[in-house]
């Protein structure tokens, strides 16, 4: 009877911690979807991101030559026309305001290229190189590297994408000096939406670095 009654008060403690141990993640996953919808969990996530360690070639060493601007994806406008959409354009204009400082040419790399090198002629950018072949980020690498000789250049992107575009620049030998295109849509902690936008915009990044690191794509190079 002692030994039954030992082992009694033995899985009581043991329940009582696990009971513990579930009530501390249940409260950890309720702040953590709560934060979803709060600027505190984008900046979190961006802050993880920026700290991720990055190839010594991801860094500028000479003068830049061109300035390269990633595709962030195609729309639809009232008439059905394809055009850039939000995330695009932001890159674009953060671009046109770099060319006009730097006189640099451009380089728009991604599926949507005809379509940013048009954009970019409509707002007097003459000096564009498209590379319209590549649908993810290490394919922009990949094929800007046999595209054109460079390997200094400004990267435009948004917060979120730009550290782990620098490293697929580097694994491809092109080191890349940031230059953020900020998302049209700021954080705020009286705007549900735009907040969610940015919580899922810095999670896809997140597991996007990850598999990046630990399952890249076919077409990045594993060998750096």
């Amino acid at each position: 009877m002692e030994v039954f009654a030992k082992l009694i008060k033995t899985l009581t403690r043991i329940f009582q911690t696990l009971g513990s141990f579930l009530t501390v993640a249940m409260i950890f996953g309720i702040l953590l979807v709560a934060s979803f919808f709060t600027p505190l969990f984008s900046k979190g996530m961006l802050s993880v991101l920026n700290e991720i360690t990055l190839p010594e070639r991801a860094n500028l060493s000479n003068t830049t030559t061109a300035i390269v601007v990633l595709g962030g994806g195609l729309t639809n406008d009232q008439q059905n026309n394809i055009i850039v959409n939000q995330y695009t354009e932001a890159r674009l204009k953060t671009a046109v305001n770099l060319h006009q400082k730097t006189q640099l040419p451009i380089v728009v790399s991604g599926k949507e290229a005809p379509w940013m090198m048009a954009w970019l002629q409509r707002h007097d950018v003459w000096w564009v190189v498209p590379e319209k072949n590549s649908v993810n980020t290490c394919e922009n690498a990949k094929f800007t590297a046999e595209t054109v000789k460079i390997h200094n250049v400004i990267l435009v992107t948004d917060p979120y994408h730009m550290n782990r575009a620098r490293r697929q620049f580097a694994l491809y030998d092109i080191a890349t000096t940031p230059y953020i295109a900020e998302l049209n849509e700021p954080t705020d902690w009286h705007k549900i939406g735009q907040n969610l936008k940015h919580s899922r915009r810095a999670m896809y990044e997140f597991l996007a670095f990850v598999r990046d690191i630990f399952f890249p794509q076919v077409d990045c190079k594993t060998n750096h």
